[in-house]
């Protein structure tokens, strides 16, 4: 049973440990870096895609064309919409920022609370070592 034991505890130290930390190991390639690298050259894409789409919307909107085109009034339809969206999300927004005004301050978790008593306690008042005297 002791040989059990001893056995378990090194295949869970070989399995706790970790290569980064060992100096013997050099990173080759960072998978992870890499995919958050696509990830955000993906988001920006997709903004600068949707900003050019809602340009296009806005000067369709914008355009006072006497010909009733029926994919213009397709496009001042979607613009509309897209109006009404964005105002409706700055409504949402700004009653989420309202609400969680009312609530008042999250709780602090235990370490962030111990931790900030401690810079607290190490903060010295301005002139206190000064050997000024009336």
């Amino acid at each position: 049973m002791k040989t059990v034991i001893e056995k378990m505890s090194i295949v869970a130290e070989h399995r706790c440990e970790n290569a980064k930390s060992d100096p013997r190991y050099e990173v080759t390639n960072d998978t992870k870096a890499q995919i958050k690298f696509l990830e955000e050259l993906d988001k920006l894409e997709k903004k600068r895609h949707d900003d050019q789409e809602k340009e296009i919307l806005l000067k369709a909107a914008k355009s006072r064309s006497k010909l009733e085109d029926p994919e213009l009034l397709k496009l001042k339809q979607k613009a509309k919409e897209m109006q009404r969206a964005e105002i409706e999300e700055m409504r949402q927004r700004e009653a989420n920022m309202t609400a969680l005004l009312a609530i008042g301050p999250r709780k602090k978790l235990k370490t962030e609370s111990s931790s900030l008593s401690n810079q607290v306690g190490n903060i010295e008042p301005p002139n206190s070592g000064s050997s000024i005297k009336p």
